[in-house]
Parts: C-alpha cells; sequence; structure tokens
C-alpha cells in the first residue's frame, strides 16, 4: 500500500480510481471528507499529485490506461488529460 499524501492546502483526500499503470484519480477536501464537492486529482509515481485546478463539483466516474479522468459536473460529462486539462465533449474546449 501507498501513501498519495494529501495535496497542499488540503485537509483529507480518497483515492476513487486505479489504472493498470498504477495512477490513481481521486478528490481531495479542504475541510472534512464527505462535505463539500472536493476537488479532483490524479496521483502517479511520477509526478505526484495533481490537483485539477480549481474544478469543484466533478464527480468522477473513471479513469483509463493513458491517464484521462472522465466524470461529471452537473449533468454534463467531462474529460480531464494531463497535456490538456479539463473539456466538455463534442470536444468543444476547455470548461
Amino acid at each position: 500500500m501507498t501513501n498519495l499524501g494529501t495535496p497542499p492546502g488540503f485537509e483529507e483526500s480518497r483515492a476513487e480510481f486505479i489504472n493498470q499503470g498504477g495512477q490513481v484519480a481521486g478528490k481531495a477536501w479542504r475541510e472534512q471528507a464527505g462535505t463539500g464537492s472536493g476537488t479532483p486529482f490524479l496521483w502517479d509515481l511520477r509526478k505526484g499529485l495533481t490537483v485539477f485546478g480549481s474544478k469543484k463539483g466533478i464527480s468522477l466516474t473513471g479513469l483509463n490506461n493513458k491517464g484521462q479522468v472522465v466524470g461529471l459536473k452537473g449533468s454534463q460529462p467531462v474529460l480531464w488529460e494531463p497535456v490538456g486539462g479539463i473539456r466538455s465533449p463534442a470536444w468543444q474546449g476547455p470548461l
């Protein structure tokens, strides 16, 4: 088991998905976990924790083996890539 840590400025974090490459997607909270929507992050062995900017309100639904994280912001699907950031389908560009 590996302790992923908590991003700077956050109090708690929780892993939600892991892919075959060992990357982990999850959420971090500035307050007690389970309160508020949390902020998504991606962890990998080389880069450590990468927080998805200030994109609160995204519910994570999966992580593929390319390191792409998918989720929902409200009812709108979103895709986060390590290069390119968060965008919405029909791939309209950044949110």
